[in-house]
């Protein structure tokens, strides 16, 4: 399971950083608006850090593959905790109580993000169980 999780991080962190050097695929889906698309783009210092912070994620899972007690398991339960808020939500926008339905990243939303929140959740949950 957890080099499942290794290399969801690494595939979703170097993505960020591929945003964050100009890239464009897949990037008019990844910002929740009202509108089909939004009119936010982040700078690139804030995809940097949510790259890392991706990666970070990642090597903790790694570090757990190779047996490595480096991280403690607070930062396990942290990561779990973390995706499993994403996956529920804010009510409006992202998870499974978004109210706005009808956007580029909404559809994303149902189909790959709030899905994909959920799985890194539970798997994160049955490794800091055995």
């Amino acid at each position: 399971m957890s080099i499942i999780l290794v290399a969801i991080f690494s595939f979703i962190g170097g993505i960020h950083f591929y945003w964050a050097l100009g890239g464009k695929w897949g990037s008019k889906a990844v910002i929740p608006s009202k509108q089909e698309e939004s009119p936010y783009t982040p700078p690139p210092i804030a995809t940097i850090i949510v790259g890392l912070g991706l990666w970070f994620m990642g090597s903790y899972f790694l570090f757990h593959l190779m047996n490595v007690a480096f991280y403690p398991s607070w930062i396990g339960w942290s990561i779990a905790g973390l995706f499993f808020i994403r996956f529920i939500g804010d009510f409006n926008y992202i998870g499974i109580t978004k109210r706005i339905h009808d956007t580029r990243f909404a559809r994303a939303d149902n189909r790959l993000f709030t899905p994909l929140c959920l799985v890194i959740s539970l798997l994160t949950i049955l490794i800091e169980l055995t």
